[in-house]
Formats: structure tokens, sequence, C-alpha cells
């Protein structure tokens, strides 16, 4: 109708296109954004809003993109450990939130001096803050939940504290100092 008759007034089969295409791509930007092709996270994972987090080659939430079976990995209060996968994630924050505790997890790379310059201060933050659970999530290892999340740097840390996705910010030791003010208002809070 309206638009047949304005490009017949127009006078052309081109244009007649032209304002087809201009309906369809209009009529795509009314859509809802609830509809839109986005991945959608579960409700009881709610990110926080964090400067660093809104840049996504941090990554996400691994409990979002890979739901998995919970598995609690071994855990010393002051000590390192690894997680291997993201059921282990989902495990060792939902521990941490029963308990009252948070996580820090450190994504790193093998070969990686930014990753080895973090190394000694990722184990005196373990100390320092015996409330958190502390882990090392290698890349090399666990490519395709680093894939998945959308991780593009590392080192990068998630904190993680009541069960939810606090911030995820760089490593590096240029920024250092970021991580260890954010860690420190997450363990305040917890």
């Amino acid at each position: 109708g309206r638009r047949r008759r304005e490009a017949e007034r127009l006078g052309s089969s081109s244009m007649l296109h032209a304002v087809n295409l201009l309906f369809v791509v209009t009529q795509s930007l009314l859509v809802s954004p609830t509809r839109l092709p986005i991945v959608m996270r579960p409700p009881h994972y709610p990110r926080a809003r964090s400067t660093c987090m809104s840049d996504p080659k941090y990554g996400v939430d691994p409990r979002t993109t890979m739901p998995d079976t919970p598995t609690i990995p071994a855990w010393t209060p002051g000590q390192v450990g690894a997680i291997q996968a993201a059921g282990e994630l989902i495990g060792a924050v939902d521990a941490a939130a029963a308990d009252g505790g948070f996580v820090a997890v450190k994504f790193w790379r093998d070969g990686c001096k930014a990753c080895e310059s973090t190394k000694e201060k990722w184990a005196h933050a373990a100390v320092q803050y015996p409330k958190g659970r502390f882990y090392l999530i290698n890349y090399g290892e666990t490519k395709d939940m680093c894939r998945a999340i959308g991780l593009k740097v590392v080192p990068t840390a998630h904190l993680y504290a009541s069960g939810q996705m606090q911030d995820a910010l760089p490593l590096g030791p240029s920024s250092w100092d970021l991580f260890a003010g954010r860690l420190k208002e997450v363990a305040q809070a917890s």
C-alpha cells in the first residue's frame, strides 16, 4: 500500500526496492531488545557494573557460556589453586558464596612475560586475603573455555563474590594497582 504508492510517486522500480529495503531495516530496529540475538545471562549470575567489565576482551563469566556441573576444586587458604574446567569455577564460586568468601581467578599463558611478572604478587595476594579462593586458569590447557568466554588478553583477572562476577580486568604489571584496588574492595565487601 503505502510503500508502493511512495515508489510509484517516485516513478522507479529500483526505488520500490529501496523503499522495501528501508522498510525491512526500519522494522528490524523496532524489535524489542529482549528479542535481539544476544547471549543472555541466567538470572542467578548477573554481572556487576565495572569500567573494565564492559570491555569484552577480558571475557565474560564462563558460567554463562559454558554451564557445567559444579565440582569444588582443591583449595587451601593462603594458597593458589588451579582450575581446569568451567564446572570447577562454578563449584569454587558457589563454595565461596556459601562461606562468605570470594574467588579471584587469573587467566595466564605459558611464555607470557606479563603473566610471569605478576606470579609472586598473585601468591602474595592469596596470603594477604585468606578468605579469598585464588586460582589460576592456564589458557593453553583450557582454550575451549577461554575462547567461549571471549577472552582476548592474558593475564586477565576475574573476581567473584556473593555468587556473582564482580569484575573482569587486566592483570599485567602496569595494571596491577587497578586490580589490587578492586581486590581490596571485593575482599572488604565479602
